[in-house]
């Protein structure tokens, strides 16, 4: 049996106008029929439609068709005006049919048949039988048929003009015309208002009038400027919005008023018109998506790849050849396309992911390497996925694109930044190196000097000791910022937070301070506000930082007067906010060197470091700590009267420890018992600064060179060591492997538990972490200050 297509206008049109009609496939089986076909045979529609002609009108009436039918059947159209006696019991007369071949693509897929001798009917089976002619051509473009079906209107209402028309912001609009004398052309434009249409666009269906003189619109401005008697007309609907209309005219009255026929058939003209159109703006719209695809194709590299497994085909799109490197006309096949991968990983992939998107229907994403036609070896994104029918895998497809450069960028990247860290490596490690070569000797300096100051000298030695020991404070100083620069610029410099007392912090610096401005004569204030519980979780080192450059640049660059430092505590939450300004009456910056003042290794001048020195880190080492403290730093100056710096820093609530009565002794630094120390350091320089600052403050001391030999120390001595002072680089066992074993039990099991405090000359980042991960209790840097050794030890002995 034929594929069953028939032309849904013509059926719509045909029931509309009331014809007796049918429709027959190929194969002369009954596919539609009318209601009134189907009476004329005495039948009803449902005993017509699916049946062979010959059961409905029998075999002699069929033989007698037959030369018809075969004419119909080879694409020409029929008209019977012979009667013809039917099988039947009623004796009905078969007489004036139609037969209107249906044709798709070349062949004949079915046939109209009309039934009727009525004069108005013959006039619409002749215009659908043009109708069907004019849209079945294939040889015609759109605007040919469009203008056919133009022509065939003026002749079917009898009218000499024809337009199609566009009404867009109430414009009318040409799109379409046949007029006699090309009065109205394409592209010529009207007001809405002007026009019949504005009539026909606010009804349902057609409008017409014979006679305008004697309508209702006798006065309408068409008619006023055009003198148009006739009108018929209907909306025109293109993908499913009004478009404009289709309408024919003409100066002379109608002879007749349009009939029921007349309307249903520019409606038919109109649908067909509209559908056109409508295919049309469709073609236009994929037109240009495709080439906004093919130009996205083009700027992304994207291709599109289809393997049609039923077919066994494979498609390419021109993108895909072209990264491919292969002719346009190249047809490639699965193995061809697989064997383009690079051999190895990139193939052996790809393989894996297509046999898992056919068997799984599991979809791929790989960035791989292919090897073009050409041998040039490129990355490229393969992606696809699966399409199953009844459970097995019909279709595979997908996209592909080059991302060469960007993969190859990547990898640039990655090996940059590899470079660079270990260039950032490399830099830390030769900071630690620096560091510990640097502060090994200060130790010594620094060391000696604190015992010289013990003795008992004469003024002219303890003054040359004074000044030995504030030259090699200083020298120390410049060092950690440098230190302090690096780690904070690197990202490495961690805060070590704990519970402090603020009052006190801020009280004795300010004792710290005092000397240095007594010997400029500058007066010294402090005012602290909301300090009554002024415990907070915070890093004591680096606040004091943060005061000592600030208060010491105002020192520096103040020579009388005064200098205040004001600071208030305000609780926020569960956060104490401090805010600190520290004003001075010195030399004063000018606005526009303000900004410049928090870069690094810059002052406002160079006169300014030739005359009062400095590295000019100091206030950039500030703002990086008062940020890493969830804060910043301002500053207010007047040249000649002096500058303002305020910081600002947000830290954690803490509670005030409880009172520790230990005795008079330990404040004095004076030991209740003979407290026994295992000192384990190779360089004899700090073993002999050690001892005398130790034996200074009371303690015993022994030495040990390294790790190997503390060991052997702890498991053989007769002695019982309360603490171990353990330096970190050491040859043969370092601090760090040697403290490891100590708490293994590896020194005793009596020494698993030891307080071990680490003695080094590093200070960057991790060094503290690395001390504590290795099983030492606490951390002593080098240069070894008096001080700060005597507090730490008094936690532990």
């Amino acid at each position: 049996m034929s594929h069953f297509e028939i032309d849904p206008m013509l059926a719509k049109v045909a029931e509309n106008l009331s014809l007796a009609w049918a429709y027959l496939d190929a194969d002369l089986n009954y596919r539609k029929a009318s209601s009134r076909y189907a009476k004329s045979f005495h039948l009803s529609i449902e005993e017509v439609e699916d049946k062979p002609l010959v059961e409905v009108i029998g075999e002699k009436a069929c033989a007698q068709l037959s030369p018809y039918l075969a004419r119909v059947l080879s694409g020409e159209e029929v008209r019977l005006d012979k009667d013809i006696e039917l099988d039947l019991r009623t004796g009905m007369i078969y007489r004036q049919a139609t037969y209107l071949p249906q044709i798709r693509e070349g062949n004949v897929v079915g046939f109209f048949v009309f039934m009727n001798d009525l004069t108005e009917n013959n006039k619409a089976i002749n215009t659908l039988r043009r109708l069907h002619l004019i849209t079945a051509d294939s040889e015609l473009s759109v605007e040919e048929k469009i203008q056919r079906v133009l022509a065939l209107g003026k002749q079917t209402f009898e009218l000499p003009l024809a337009l199609v028309s566009h009404i867009h912001n109430q414009r009318y609009v040409v799109k379409y015309s046949d007029t006699p004398n090309g009065e109205v052309k394409p592209g010529d434009e009207f007001e809405l208002g002007i026009t019949y249409c504005i009539h026909t666009l606010n009804a349902n269906g057609p409008t017409g009038f014979d006679h305008v003189e004697k309508s209702c619109i006798n006065t309408h401005p068409c008619y006023e400027a055009f003198g148009l008697e006739s009108y018929i007309g209907v909306p025109l609907i293109v993908s499913g919005e009004r478009f404009g209309t289709l309408n024919f005219s003409g100066p002379e009255a109608h002879a007749r008023p349009f009939s029921d026929d007349e309307f249903e058939l520019i409606r038919l003209f109109a649908q067909w018109i509209g559908n056109e159109l409508s295919k049309q703006l469709v073609a236009e719209d994929l037109a240009r998506q495709k080439t906004l695809l093919e130009s996205m194709s083009q700027q992304a590299r994207i291709g599109a790849w289809e393997w049609d497994m039923l077919e066994d085909r494979l498609y390419w799109s021109l993108m895909t050849k072209e990264i491919h490197e292969v002719p346009e006309g190249f047809e490639p096949d699965v193995s061809t396309a697989i064997n383009f991968y690079k051999e190895g990983r990139s193939r052996e992939l790809i393989t894996a992911a297509v046999n898992k998107g056919i068997e799984e229907g599991i979809a791929w994403q790989e960035e791989l390497q292919l090897v073009t036609a050409k041998g040039n070896e490129i990355w490229v994104s393969a992606l696809g996925q699966s399409e199953f029918k009844d459970g097995k895998c019909v279709r595979l497809f997908g996209s592909f694109q080059d991302v060469d450069k960007k993969v190859k960028a990547e990898l640039e990247l990655k090996e940059a930044k590899e470079k660079a860290e270990q260039a950032a490596h490399s830099k830390s490690v030769f900071l630690a190196n620096m560091s510990h070569e640097i502060r090994t000797p200060m130790n010594g300096v620094l060391g000696m000097l604190s015992v010289l100051d013990t003795e008992s000298l004469d003024d002219s030695s303890s003054q040359k000791v004074a000044i030995a020991k504030k030259s090699a404070s200083s020298l120390l100083s410049l060092l950690d910022d440098i230190l302090d620069f690096s780690k904070v610029d690197a990202g490495h410099l961690v805060l070590d937070e704990g519970a402090i007392d603020l009052r006190e912090l801020f009280e004795s610096f300010v004792d710290s301070v005092r000397f240095d401005m007594e010997a400029k004569d500058l007066k010294l204030e402090l005012h602290l506000e909301g300090f009554e519980q002024a415990w907070v979780k915070a890093d004591a080192g680096r606040i004091r930082q943060i005061l000592n450059n600030l208060v010491g640049n105002a020192i520096k660059f103040t020579s009388e007067g005064s200098i205040t430092i004001k600071a208030s505590l305000v609780q926020q939450k569960d956060r104490k906010i401090l805010r600190c300004a520290i004003v001075d009456s010195g030399i004063g910056v000018e606005a526009e060197k303000l900004e410049q003042l928090f870069n690094p290794f810059t002052q406002a001048d160079s006169s300014t470091t030739r005359k009062y020195g400095g590295t000019g880190l100091g206030l950039a080492i500030v703002k990086q700590l008062s940020e890493l403290m969830k804060g910043g730093v301002w500053v207010e100056s007047t040249p000649g009267k002096g500058s303002t710096f305020r910081f600002g820093l947000n830290l954690g609530v803490a509670e005030a420890p409880e009172v520790s009565l230990k005795g008079e002794s330990e404040c004095s630094g004076i030991k209740p018992h003979a407290v026994q120390i295992l000192l384990v350091e190779d360089n004899e320089i700090n073993q002999l600064v050690a001892k005398e600052l130790l034996s200074h403050m009371g303690y015993h001391i022994d030495v040990a060179g390294n790790g190997v030999e503390a060991l052997a120390t702890l498991n053989s001595s007769d002695k019982i060591y309360d603490l171990v002072l353990m330096d970190c680089q050491m040859p043969e066992m370092d601090g760090y492997e040697a403290s490891k074993n100590i708490r293994e039990g590896l020194g005793g099991e009596a020494y698993k538990n030891v307080p071990i405090l680490a003695l080094t000359a590093n200070a960057m980042k991790g060094d503290r972490e690395k001390c504590l991960a290795a099983g030492m209790t606490d951390y002593v840097s080098k240069p070894i200050i008096r001080e700060d050794l005597e507090r730490t030890l008094h936690k532990y002995v």
